[in-house]
Formats: C-alpha cells, structure tokens, sequence
C-alpha cells in the first residue's frame, strides 16, 4: 500500500484530502507542522508528500529543501499562489509537481497517480520506449516518432527532448543544458543558441491537445510539459 503524509496547517482541508485519498486505497498520514512533518519523514517510510507552502512554523518552500537532503519520495506543492515565481521556487526547492489552490480532487489524485507511475518507472533500469502524448521515443535508437511518422530531428535536438524526458517533467535550468548538451570549445557565445534550437525542436514535435511539449520557465529553463510513460 502506498503511503502519503499530508503537511497542510488547515486542518479540516487535510482531513477532507485524507478521508477522499484513503478511499483510493492510500495509506493516509498528517502533520500540521515543519516539524512534525520532519519527524514523519524520517520515522516512517513515505511514498508521496503532499506539501503546503504556508504552515505556522515555516513554509513549505524551506521544508522542501531540507528534506530533500534524505527524502526520496516524491513532493506535491499545495499553494494558493498561481504566479509563475511561486510555482517556479516550490520547483527549484525540489518538488515535482504543484496543484494550485481551489483545486478539484480529481486533479489532485490524478497528479497522485503520476507521481506513483514515475516512481514505478525508475524502477525500470533500461527503458526501451518512452510514449508520451502522441509521440514515441526509442531511447535505443534514438528516434521520436509522431503518430508513427519518424520525426527529423538532428543529433542535439534529440539530445535535448532526452534530457528533458530524463528530469521527468522538472525543470532543467538553461546552464545545466548547456553543460551536458554544448562541449566547451563552443564557449557558448551565441546568446540565443538554446532558445532557437528548442524552437526548433517545439515546431518539428509539434503539440499535444493545444499545448507544446516543452515549457518555457522563464528565467530558469524548460520542462516537459507532458505525462511521460515508460514502456
């Protein structure tokens, strides 16, 4: 049985989360609390942390990083700031995803599930195919298609939908792709040379129900802004 620790200081709000989530077959735990969230954490084995950014004796933003010191899990932010900075701070603080308050219960277990689907595809140690939205990724031949038609893409621009499907939908901040996708020697002195590839990249791969693969956070970099299933 999975487990989730709800760290939310409204108290009627996190048992209502709690009664809906265990009904799924969830093994439900709350703190109200930085530090009973912290003792939690470390006392017992939890799957998935469900995370408010304001609570009584800190926020979650800090909490997020101290406990990514030692805790694996995965972490949903639950705020009620929809700006781009708060959601791209909860992000860079190490969460994997947000859900912005009001929120439907339906959303919220749905981003659950992905979540525990993610966990379930790190277990695969060499993944042969990657489907997400109406593209599939051969990670072995280093080919994407779309609806079946194989996508013409160069060596980098391939390497650059690789990445980001490797960070699973977090953010990859623009110095990190330029280390692992430019060698040195290039010194990286055109200022515009990420932007245009992944232009490139956004129109050769198109969209998926309206939205693009690639999200632009700005001022940080880009994430992969669609589910990401391993075969």
């Amino acid at each position: 049985m999975k487990t989730i620790l709800i760290v939310e200081d409204n108290r009627e709000l996190a048992f209502g989360i709690k009664d809906i989530v265990s009904s799924y077959g969830y093994e439900v735990y709350m703190a109200h609390l930085v530090k009973d969230a912290l003792i939690q954490l470390r006392s017992r084995p939890i799957d998935l942390c469900l995370l408010d950014i304001r609570l009584p004796d800190g926020n979650g933003y800090d909490l997020c990083r101290k406990i990514r010191a030692f805790y694996q899990g995965a972490v949903i932010m639950l705020t009620a700031c929809s700006g781009t900075e708060e959601i791209v701070e909860g992000l860079m603080a190490g969460a994997d995803d947000y859900v912005t308050k009001p929120f439907q219960i339906t959303e919220l277990l749905a981003r659950i599930e992905a979540q525990f689907r993610r966990i379930l595809w790190k277990e695969v140690e060499v993944p042969g195919t990657v489907f997400s939205g109406d593209l599939k990724i051969e990670l072995n031949q280093h080919h994407i298609y779309k609806l079946e038609e194989l996508l013409d893409l160069s060596i980098r621009e391939y390497t650059v939908c690789e990445l980001l499907l490797e960070y699973g939908g977090r953010i990859v901040t623009r110095k990190v792709m330029l280390e692992k996708i430019w060698d040195s020697r290039e010194n990286f002195v055109e200022e515009g040379t990420l932007n245009v590839h992944i232009s490139r990249i956004r129109k050769k791969l198109g969209s998926y129900n309206g939205i693009s693969y690639i999200e632009t956070i700005k001022g940080f970099g880009y994430r992969w802004a669609h589910q990401i299933i391993r075969n």
